[in-house]
């Protein structure tokens, strides 16, 4: 089909509208919440009692002090998993109860 100079189909305003509003769209906390096992995966999720995010602060809640000790050694990568899925800093700090 052929368009007018400003004309488009839906499908390709769709994008251009993604492209110029993706900075724009941001992840809420309640999202990363939602998504957590989708985000640090099964073994992790299956351990964690709750998820808490305030003031850029990560807050886990775990059911074994095992656990509290080894989310502790891997909370840089539990911040940059976070991070990288919200694509933007959200989380600067993660503390384990």
């Amino acid at each position: 089909m052929r368009y007018k100079k400003n004309e488009f189909s839906l499908e390709e305003a769709i994008e251009l509208w993604k492209k110029i509003n993706k900075k724009k769209l941001k992840v809420s906390s309640e999202e990363i919440i939602e998504n957590w096992r989708k985000i640090v995966g099964d073994l992790i999720a299956n351990q964690t009692q709750s998820v808490c995010i305030s003031n850029q602060t990560l807050q886990i809640k775990v059911f074994h002090s095992l656990w509290k000790k080894e989310l502790l050694y891997q909370a840089e990568v539990l911040k940059s998993k976070v991070n990288e899925y919200a694509n933007e800093e959200i989380v600067t700090k993660v503390v384990v109860l």
